[in-house]
C-alpha cells in the first residue's frame, strides 16, 4: 500500500496525527501499522535507550549510526506490511536522521547515503507544529531523545 513518514520536533504533533490516520484507514477497512522510531524493544533500540539516557556515551556519528540501524532492522517488517497491502505510518523515519545529523554539523550526503536501502516513503508530513510550540508542551524543542525509552527488559 503506502509508508508515510510524519516527522517533526518533539511534541509537535507527529504521534497524534500518526495515530488519527491509522485510526481513518482502519475504519475504512484498510491494514494499517504504525512504528515509532527508535524501537526500542530492539537490541540496537535498547543500545540507543541506553545513550539518550545517559549509561553510554557516543559521538554524533555513531548515534546517527544506531538510529539507522534501528530502522534497518524493522526492514524485513516494514517491506512485508507493503507486500501484503498494509499502510505503514511512521513516527518518524528518513528526514529525522537527515534533519538532525546535519544539526550536530554530519555531512547530509553521508546521511542520505547510508538510508538509500531502506524502503522510501511515499508521503513525508512535517510536524506542524512551531518550536516554541514544542517547548511550551513540557519538552525541550532541541531534544534528541524523541520520546522517553521504555526500562531495558536486561537492567536488573
Amino acid at each position: 500500500m503506502m509508508l508515510i513518514a510524519f516527522e517533526g520536533l518533539d511534541q509537535s504533533g507527529k504521534q497524534t496525527q500518526a495515530e488519527r490516520l491509522k485510526a481513518a484507514l482502519e475504519a475504512r477497512g484498510r491494514q494499517a501499522v504504525l512504528l515509532d522510531f527508535p524501537s526500542y524493544e530492539t537490541h540496537i533500540g535498547q543500545e540507543i535507550g541506553a545513550a539518550l539516557q545517559g549509561t553510554r556515551d557516543y559521538g554524533p556519528d555513531t548515534m546517527q549510526l544506531l538510529y539507522v540501524a534501528n530502522r534497518y532492522e524493522k526492514k524485513p517488517q516494514i517491506e512485508a506490511l507493503l507486500a501484503g497491502g498494509a499502510a505503514v505510518i511512521c513516527d518518524r523515519y528518513l528526514a529525522s536522521s537527515i534533519a538532525y545529523g546535519e544539526a550536530q554539523d554530519l555531512d547530509g550526503a553521508w546521511l542520505r547515503d547510508m538510508q538509500k536501502f531502506l524502503p522510501a516513503p511515499d508521503l513525508t508530513r512535517p510536524g506542524c507544529r512551531r518550536s516554541g510550540a514544542s517547548t511550551s508542551r513540557g519538552r525541550s524543542a532541541t531534544a534528541v531523545s524523541r520520546r522517553s525509552p521504555p526500562a531495558s527488559p536486561w537492567s536488573g
